[in-house]
């Protein structure tokens, strides 16, 4: 078996696995046109401008693109909001994701690495409220996962066609999702209590 999709280490989720080499030159042809079509969620620190977006900032001074989509956005105590966001690579620059995320201002929950990257983004922002960086979740790991990919069959002759693979969100983001939802609730109810 050779592995045809790698991920960074911090990253969790698919792999896709050739199991010959006939499959590993088909996916590789894939991979280099561009082919196989990669899908991630990601929980960000913060909600990006627009619910859709198409991100091409180059990185490394090389052409970069992803779809971003989000899915959800709930309010944090401490971060203002969480996104849970969809993300297809349209490129394969290493630590693309997170670097398109983090220059929204938007870091993905638990990436120190660009965490320094979105503060400045953010220092730019319009919007006063939304310049100051929270501080960074050191628990819990990196919240992005591949949960997608879809690619034509390596047997073509085998009448099957195109192949798409989807896997499940790990629980940590719907633990998350929900602490910050009942820390919304207990905040607004807690507002309304007036004092004696």
């Amino acid at each position: 078996p050779l592995v045809m999709h790698r991920l960074d280490v911090p990253v969790s989720g698919l792999c896709l696995v050739s199991k010959t080499r006939g499959a590993a030159v088909s996916l590789s042809r894939q991979f280099a046109a561009r082919g196989v079509q990669k899908t991630y969620h990601a929980l960000l620190v913060g909600r990006p401008r627009q619910r859709a977006m198409e991100l091409t900032e180059p990185i490394d001074g090389m052409a970069a693109s992803t779809s971003l989509e989000v899915l959800e956005t709930t309010p944090h105590p401490q971060w203002g909001h969480l996104s849970l966001v969809r993300m297809m690579p349209h490129t394969g620059r290493t630590h693309q994701l997170r670097v398109h995320a983090a220059g929204l201002g938007c870091p993905i929950v638990g990436d120190d690495f660009y965490w320094a990257t979105a503060a400045e983004a953010r220092s730019r922002h319009a919007d006063p409220e939304q310049r100051s960086m929270p501080p960074i979740r050191k628990t819990g790991g990196l919240f992005l996962q591949s949960c997608g990919v879809k690619f034509a069959h390596p047997a073509p002759d085998r009448g099957i066609g195109s192949v798409e693979v989807m896997v499940a969100r790990a629980p940590k983001f719907g633990a998350l999702l929900a602490r910050a939802r009942r820390a919304s609730v207990y905040q607004v109810v807690d507002e309304s209590v007036e004092g004696p």
